[in-house]
């Protein structure tokens, strides 16, 4: 079986303009990632999020979670920004000012590869600061966790870099000052496609590099508990859908309306309810098993 084993998501369709122009900069996160080996993407618009989900500009990692909406929006940032779901207090989680950042988009990965940026307002000066007080080493516009001891429990956070309303986080220090600097290849093809056609609060999509699927993108679209899944294939067809079989254990907990076909898109309309403790339709696609999602023989 294949396994989405993380999280996966310019011109044209392509290239996301058309949601870049209606939401700004969210979207516009993707041209600052570079993809790994199979290119996967996830953005969320947190400042939208927020207000949908009516619980302002806070630190994910506090709060009551048994309130369904703060766990939502958890959810939602730690889908994006995996850092935020550790239970380690990493020293970038206390340096940067999680309120205050209004998009978040990755590249899907947490090997060296592992790239996320933050649309935030917060000095990078005031980042570095506390980054070095911690035991980083400043280089310009760039800070860096430089011994090894460190280095491995840093993980996906041993490089921070800022750049303009943004600020960078990874492992490899060329990646993360691209992404700061705007310079990294960006995010292109099907994936970005994806994204800006399901133009959601929060969306992650992911290229397979085969005919079935091709790719998977899935969007939680906040209100009212209601997210969409998509599956591209060179010959869609959506009685081979199987998200909706009770036995389909990614979304047993989910509710699917009828699947519709488009070009070489299967795309069905999910609700949910998070007050029954179910999460996001983004964070399904963290480890998704294929043959629970699309059968393709």
């Amino acid at each position: 079986m294949v396994v989405l084993a993380l999280l996966a998501v310019g011109c044209s369709a392509d290239d996301g303009t058309s949601w870049g122009r209606r939401l700004g900069q969210p979207v516009a996160l993707l041209d600052r990632l570079t993809p790994g080996e199979t290119t996967r993407a996830v953005v969320v618009d947190l400042r939208a999020a927020r207000e949908k989900l009516g619980v302002g500009a806070v630190d994910p990692r506090t709060g009551s979670f048994e309130d369904p909406a703060r766990r939502h929006y958890a959810d939602l940032y730690a889908a994006a920004f995996p850092l935020t779901g550790e239970p380690r207090q990493l020293p970038v989680l206390d340096a940067v000012d999680l309120g205050r950042v209004s998009a978040v988009a990755s590249n899907g990965y947490l090997g060296e590869e592992a790239v996320a940026v933050l649309a935030t307002d917060q000095p990078f000066d005031e980042v570095a600061a506390a980054l070095v007080a911690a035991g980083y080493t400043r280089d310009g516009s760039l800070v860096r966790e430089e011994d090894p001891a460190r280095t491995e429990f840093a993980g996906a956070a041993s490089v921070v870099a800022g750049g303009e309303g943004v600020i960078a986080v990874g492992r490899s220090v060329d990646i993360v000052r691209a992404a700061a600097e705007g310079t990294a290849p960006g995010i292109r093809g099907v994936v970005r496609s994806l994204v800006d056609e399901l133009s959601a609060p929060a969306a992650a999509a992911y290229e397979y590099g085969m005919d079935c699927p091709r790719a998977l993108a899935v969007a939680d679209d906040v209100d009212e508990d209601r997210g969409r899944l998509v599956v591209v294939a060179d010959s869609p067809d959506a009685e081979r859908l199987t998200a909706d079989d009770p036995d389909a254990a990614s979304f047993a907990d989910m509710r699917f309306e009828r699947p519709s076909v488009d070009a070489d898109r299967v795309t069905v309309a999910m609700d949910y309810s998070s007050d029954t403790g179910a999460i996001s339709p983004l964070v399904r696609i963290l480890e998704l098993v294929i043959g629970d999602v699309y059968d393709c023989g």
